[in-house]
Order: C-alpha cells, then structure tokens, then sequence
C-alpha cells in the first residue's frame, strides 16, 4: 500500500505575491560607533599626524593609546574618540598620551544609541551622538607653512549593529535576520582643519561666525551619505514584505551644540555637515534608518515534501525568479544534524536568466526514511547562495 503524506514548509508558504518593496519592522538594539585606523607615520604621505585613540565619555576617558585603536573596544556605552595634531611646544607621546595632552588634541567622538527598540517601517531613529573636539592645533612641526601630514582628511568609522531583528512570518514576534543579528556598517566622516590666519583680505573659508573670528576659523565636519554594502538579510521566516535585503543608511545629523542628550527622533533642520567653532566641543545627533530594500532573488510559493513508495519526492514552485542559475536540496535527519546534498548535480532552473516569471519543479530523493528534514538552496548565476528554510516529511 503506497503510503502518502504532504507536509507544507513551516517556512514562508503562504506568499501569494511577488516582492516588489518591502521595509524592516523588527528591532535593533544597540549602536556602538568604532574609529578605524588612521596612518599616522609624520611623513607627506600620512593622513594626519600623531593620531591617538580612546574611549570614555567627553574628557574622562578610561583609557587611551598612542596607537591602537583596539582600545575602544570597551563597554559599549562608552563614547570613543579619535584625536590629532599637537599643540605648541609638545611633541607626539610614544606611549599611552596622558589625558592632558589627549584633550588638548583636535578629533572627533562618537556615542552609540544604547537601545534602539523596535522599528516601524522606514522608522528614523537615533544613531548616536557624534562630537566634534575642535582644538587650535598645529599644522606643521615649526608652527610655520602648513604641511599634509598634519591634516587630518578623512577616517572611516564602523557603525557596529546588535540585536537585528526581522518580523515573524505571522506578524507577532521576531526572528533572526538569516545572515545574523549582527552587521557593521561602515561610513566615511570627512573633516576640514583650517589655518586660523585670517584677516579682510584673507578671510575664512568657513564664514557662519564671520570672516575671520578672534578665536580662528571653524572647521566643518562632513559626513557622507552614501549607503554601505554591508546588508541585514530576512528570510523566508519573516513577513512578506520583508523577504530580501536592506542597509542601514544615514538620514543626516541635527546640529545639537552644547548639549549631549539626542532626542530619540530628529528636531531640526537636517544636513550632512557641521561648522564648529574654533577650541569649542560641538556634538551633533545622528539618525538613520533601515532602507534599500532588495527583493529575495526568489519568491518561493511553496516547498513540501511527499513520502511514497519510491521514496520522498520534493515539490517547489517560485513565483518570480530573476538571476537563478539553479537549486540544491539538503536532507538531515533533525534541524540540527550534518545536511547532506542530496542532487548529485545542480537541479537547473526552468527559466531563462533574467526572466521575471515563476515555475515548478519536481525531486525524486531516494531516501528511506520515516521523517526527514529538507532544504532548499537557490545559487545565482554569480555563484551566490541563498537558503530558503526547511520543510518536513514524516
């Protein structure tokens, strides 16, 4: 007697539309912002000269370093900092700087959003506090014609993201984003140190507290907006609507002057750049939101698995297919056992790349088993792989 029995996927069954744009609706939860390094050799091919690092809130720092910039791997609450440039009759320390000389540096701060919470839709929310320690410094080693190692151009800063979270697929909880709950996101701030020489007929570059204050001219710090290639993946777990890939981009900044306390949500105009004073501390908040969304290369309708006589016949059908070369299946006898492959060779998908459209397929696995997990993998023309979750036969 042939014995029978269709398990649909616990997974992602029940679309019925193909993605078209989605937004992430989960929760994140913390932000810690990380200095990369920066060369530091004084020498007319480094970026800046006498770079230091620490971490610890505004100037009581808990610890700082000459450099390595491993030393803002501290508590994640704390603000980490990147520092530049000497004052006059100093010289660049070999060792740890003291806190003296640390905060007599020009440089830059950032202090993450300890608890994002949950999101809704294109939600913009607090990144964190960015802070900009701007200090008269030095632009040469004699105090005379300004030389390229002593600015300070650019620095690259990795926005570390904990605690992502898709929607479940029914809409009442969260699952774990298929490539992880953690991702960093890397933006580049750029950061213009003027001569503090002016007078009317050598004016500012930078005029929004005149041509040429008493205290020198301001400086700006500008912060790209361009999205990272770094991704947060929710798979067929999660909503519909959420089935594919996003990034974390930056909405802009809300100049926030003396005060250190970021609003949840942005009050202000927003823009990608900041003026500050010369030898004053200026924080500005920073927000972003989850955007970019990008279908799944699939949209899988169904996935089961039949059990027969013969064996265990695997069933799937797409509804839309954009640069799929082919599929693999994978059998395990728990969710947590080895999976073996189970095609012998790729199973090739019915479509012409680039097509838009859907198809079925069929698998026959020969496998004699009372229960078995499958699953099942798209590979891309590029050689990409996705999983697209599990389906049980028993």
């Amino acid at each position: 007697m042939k014995r029978k029995m269709k398990i649909s996927a616990i997974l992602a069954l029940v679309l019925t539309m193909v993605l078209v744009s989605g937004v992430l609706a989960g929760s994140i939860g913390n932000i810690d912002g990380v200095w990369q390094y920066v060369e530091d050799n004084p020498d007319p091919t480094s970026n800046a000269y006498c770079v230091t690092y620490g971490t610890g809130p505004g100037t009581s720092e808990t610890a700082r370093s000459r450099n390595d910039p491993a030393i803002q791997s501290g508590p994640i609450i704390d603000e980490n900092q990147i520092h530049y440039g000497k004052q006059a009759n100093s010289t660049c320390p070999t060792s740890a700087p003291s806190s003296t000389f640390f905060d007599a540096q020009s440089g830059l701060g950032f202090d993450g959003n300890d608890n994002v919470g949950p999101l809704s839709g294109e939600q913009i929310f607090l990144l964190g506090r960015l802070t900009h320690y701007n200090r008269p410094i030095w632009l040469s080693s004699d105090g005379s014609t300004p030389a390229d190692w002593a600015f300070m151009k650019w620095i690259d800063i990795d926005l570390n993201v904990t605690g992502i979270q898709c929607t479940s697929l029914d809409g009442t909880g969260t699952v774990d984003p298929i490539n992880g709950t953690s991702h960093t996101f890397t933006y580049r701030v750029n950061f213009d140190e003027t001569p503090n020489t002016c007078s009317s007929t050598n004016q500012c570059f930078y005029q929004t507290f005149g041509y040429c204050p008493s205290e020198g001219c301001p400086d700006a710090v500008t912060v790209s907006s361009a999205p990272p290639a770094q991704t947060i993946e929710c798979g067929t777990d999660a909503l519909p609507t959420e089935q594919g890939t996003f990034t974390l981009v930056l909405d802009g900044f809300v100049e926030n002057g003396t005060s250190t306390t970021c609003p949840a949500t942005p009050s202000g105009a927003y823009s990608t750049q900041y003026v500050t004073k010369e030898g004053t501390t200026n924080h500005a908040c920073l927000y972003g939101k989850i955007t970019g969304f990008v279908p799944a290369a699939v949209t899988l309708k169904d996935f089961s698995a039949t059990i027969t006589e013969d064996g265990i016949m695997l069933n799937w059908e797409t509804l839309s297919e954009v640069n799929t070369l082919g599929f693999n299946l994978y059998r395990s006898e728990t969710l947590e056992a080895e999976k073996v492959l189970v095609n012998p060779e790729l199973i090739l998908s019915n479509l012409a790349p680039g097509s838009l459209g859907g198809a079925l397929y069929e698998y026959l696995d020969g496998a004699n088993a009372a229960e078995a997990y499958y699953w099942l993998e798209e590979i891309e023309i590029d050689g990409t792989a996705t999983s697209y979750g599990w389906t049980l036969a028993r």
